[in-house]
């Protein structure tokens, strides 16, 4: 990704020149990366014939006008660089671009991220959270004549997603459910569980991806048949799919049991490259994108329009690695390998010392600054990495207190640096301290935020290295916990459960552990052993106020997704932004 370096060096000039003025006294199966849209042979006849993308097109073209009082197919881009019609073997943050209208799961989230039922029409669980019982929806067919849904294919789909090649995300908690089912009748599941887990709604939704699949056209056409075509319940079924170029989907003949959708077709395209994705949606053959903030200007001036989701969706945080925990409910890479946890680098120094390096390299970072420059004056305080003012364990008192705990202050920082070096007897060891940039699908800017916070704590004497990493090397080095003395920056949905944000994101039982200690594990462990939903609330409270307080990560701002679209051809798109863009299904037609 090409990172505007006028940017970047106007925020370097303007770190440095603060810090000077403060100091003097002021204050489908196949998974290759496209290039060029390829002349393959569909997977399936076409019901309409595909156009392809253009690479190229003037800038100041105008958008045309839709022709008709209503255009038949609704044209998306997506940047996706796995392409592959089994959702079993979808990344959790690409899988929902391609599959979402296609296929269904018992609950999903509506446009202000509200749970409804789906698939499953009611549902209980008992007071010790651990006994679940589903009632199906009746009547529900599969794509082409392959039977209705019932409670084998639930069960099918659980089997296929905890299969050993799986990477979705429900991989994890599927394989504590699977073995926990008994199938009453066809409309009718209980799972029995061993333990309390009050996360199902949300285990069988679009959330984590838990698309129903077919048990009747699995067992007739195998893998090869997954992997040649999506067969789902949802309002618009599979027409075919060309490596490289698209997917194109097509609303089905009857009527679906949840909606018709405005739209004949779908047809999403992969563009990976932005400046390719606007010169498409000023030629006015792509009605929906993601543009990078430089590019939306080019975008409005040429008749398209900047929409927003509902709720911000998109957390941006830095990362502090190697902060584990090595107590006995440490992870068991930790367990195996203690020395994965270094003691002596300055962000993870045990104790008081290492809170205030924490604390040094927040105050090192001009929030503000950054916002306005890298972000385009977008963002919403965030006090703590994935909390969020609608979710479960918000404090409002981090609003009143964030500036004077967080606010930038250079000097403070130079202050705390010292403070430990003075404690120690020693200076402080940054050795090896480096700087990862990876890019994110979910925000185009994000190596340029991470460049900046780099320059931030540089130019208060951090001599770290900025090194370019790809997403998936760090990721592997990450969850292998092999970063001790990497930072990063990083920008995701939030957590889609108060489980999973704690399990996954600090306890060390989960894949990525930005802080732990035995406060957060301790946490944990009470959290899963409730069932209250007022003690739970409680527990993600107190942690956030732990985390806060320990200065566990760099919480920099919360984002709305921001989408370009087609207004002659758009109408309305409400959407929560997670995981985008899903509910496609739900866009308005201008009429």
């Amino acid at each position: 990704m090409k990172r505007p370096a006028n940017i970047i060096w106007l925020l370097v000039v303007l770190i440095f020149a603060s810090i000077a003025a403060v100091s003097c006294g002021g204050d489908g199966t196949s998974e290759q990366e496209p290039t060029e849209p390829p002349a393959a042979t569909p997977t399936a006849a076409p019901a309409a014939a595909a156009t392809s993308v253009p690479t190229a097109a003037p800038a100041a073209t105008p958008v045309p006008a839709a022709v008709g009082a209503v255009q038949k197919r609704l044209r998306v881009l997506a940047a996706v660089d796995r392409e592959n019609n089994d959702p079993v073997l979808g990344l959790v943050h690409q899988t929902p671009q391609y599959h979402g209208t296609v296929f269904e799961t018992l609950f999903d989230d509506d446009e202000n991220f509200k749970m409804r039922n789906m698939l499953a029409t009611d549902w209980s669980v008992t007071p010790d959270g651990k006994t679940w019982t589903f009632q199906l929806r009746e009547g529900v067919p599969f794509h082409d004549g392959w039977g209705e849904f019932s409670a084998k294919d639930l069960f099918h789909t659980m089997q296929r997603y905890t299969r050993e090649d799986s990477v979705n995300a429900t991989l994890y908690n599927m394989h504590n459910m699977v073995d926990h089912v008994e199938i009453i009748d066809d409309y009718n599941v209980v799972m029995d569980l061993p333990d309390p887990f009050l996360d199902a709604l949300a285990q069988f939704s679009g959330l984590q991806v838990s698309d129903i699949v077919s048990k009747d056209y699995f067992d007739a056409e195998g893998q090869e048949g997954v992997n040649r075509k999506m067969i789902g319940t949802g309002p618009y079924q599979f027409v075919e799919r060309v490596l490289g170029s698209h997917v194109l989907h097509e609303r089905v003949d009857y009527d679906h049991w949840r909606i018709k959708p405005d739209f004949e077709e779908i047809q999403i395209f992969i563009v990976l490259e932005p400046s390719t994705q606007l010169a498409n949606l000023l030629a006015g053959e792509a009605d929906l994108g993601r543009l990078p903030f430089d590019l939306q200007g080019p975008a409005i001036d040429g008749g398209l329009k900047i929409i927003e989701s509902t709720i911000p969706s998109t957390t941006v945080y830095a990362i502090f690695g190697g902060n584990y925990s090595l107590g006995e409910l440490a992870h068991e890479e930790l367990q195996e390998d203690p020395s994965l946890f270094n003691p002596d680098f300055p962000w993870a120094i045990p104790g008081e010392n290492g809170r205030k390096v924490r604390e040094a390299l927040n105050r090192a970072v001009n929030r503000e600054e950054l916002k306005n420059t890298v972000l385009g004056g977008r963002g919403q305080v965030m006090p703590v990495t994935f909390y969020l003012p609608f979710l479960n364990g918000w404090n409002p008192e981090w609003l009143e207190t964030f500036e004077d705990d967080y606010g930038y202050d250079p000097v403070r920082a130079q202050e705390l640096l010292a403070e430990v070096e003075a404690d120690r007897g020693a200076p402080l060891d940054w050795t090896n301290a480096r700087y990862w940039l990876s890019p994110r699908p979910e925000l185009a800017e994000v190596q340029d935020v991470g460049e900046a916070v780099a320059n931030y704590w540089q130019a208060i004497g951090v001599p770290i290295q900025i090194e370019e990493r790809e997403l998936a090397y760090a990721a592997e080095q990450f969850f292998a916990r092999k970063i001790s003395g990497i930072a990063w920056t990083d920008a995701t949905p939030f957590r889609e459960t108060d489980r999973e944000q704690l399990r996954i994101i600090y306890a060390s039982a989960g894949c990525c552990e930005f802080y732990s200690d035995d406060v957060v594990n301790q946490n944990y462990q009470t959290f899963l052993a409730s069932v209250d939903l007022a003690e739970r609330d409680q527990i993600l409270r107190d942690t956030g106020n732990h985390l806060y307080e320990q200065y566990a990560t760099v919480p920099l701002v919360a984002l709305n997704v921001e989408f370009v679209i087609n207004p002659d051809v758009i109408a309305e798109y409400k959407t929560s932004g997670f995981r985008p863009p899903r509910l496609l299904e739900y866009i308005k037609a201008v009429k």
